[in-house]
């Protein structure tokens, strides 16, 4: 692509693109749009914070493309967001989201993720794919006008599968597909934090991880 940045990804065997899933992403960089895009090889849906489709040209084609705008405001706007995604995946359309909800300026190297990706998952019936993005903060970071060339790797796991599971999963689910994440991130952050610098005492969501699931 563009701006000296090489896409790569690193597929499981195991992964159909003429199957839904729901595709999950750590979300360092808004390099995670392009890995949707690219390395996704099939329709899907993008879930965008809802004043993203009030945007010029980006919320024109994202709502032209049918995505799906994430409304916060409320209970009841929470959950028309989760039943319009919910409509996707059981409609066997492929769904890519990042359960950090946002990208957070600290040190960790996942952040905590929100049920409402792996609820989706179990209650459509939908695999999940867990997609580990490498090295997209430093290319691409998000609280700077600045990118440089280089790779940005993504692991796209075997799928977990959810057709056997019910509501009273959602934990140990998110757990599985956390480890996955952290297993392929510490291989290449061996310290167990991103490399970036920044003051702790700046950010309310700094946390730093004791331990990591290594492979």
């Amino acid at each position: 692509m563009s701006w000296g940045i090489k896409m790569v990804f690193i597929k499981h065997p195991n992964i159909d693109f003429s199957k839904a899933y729901v595709y999950i992403c750590n979300h360092r960089s808004y390099l995670d749009v392009l890995v949707g895009i690219i390395g996704i090889k099939s329709y899907k849906r993008f879930l965008g914070k809802e004043e993203v489709f009030s945007w010029p040209i980006i919320g024109f084609l994202a709502n032209r493309l049918g995505h799906i705008p994430v409304k916060r405001q409320s209970e009841s706007d929470r959950e028309e967001s989760y039943q319009k995604i919910l409509n996707v995946t059981k409609n066997k359309t492929s769904l890519f989201l990042c359960p950090e909800g946002a990208i957070f300026m600290n040190d960790r190297l996942l952040n905590e993720l929100r049920n409402g990706a792996f609820r989706v998952a179990i209650e459509s019936k939908t695999p999940i794919v867990a997609i580990s993005m490498i090295n997209a903060g430093e290319l691409f970071p998000a609280d700077k006008i600045r990118i440089r060339p280089g790779k940005c790797i993504n692991y796209m796991s075997e799928p977990f599968e959810t057709k056997n599971l019910s509501l009273s999963n959602v934990d140990s689910l998110r757990t599985q597909v956390k480890k996955e994440l952290l297993k392929n991130l510490t291989e290449h952050y061996p310290e167990g934090k991103y490399p970036i610098e920044f003051n702790p005492n700046d950010y309310k969501e700094t946390v730093y991880l004791n331990t990591l699931q290594k492979k």
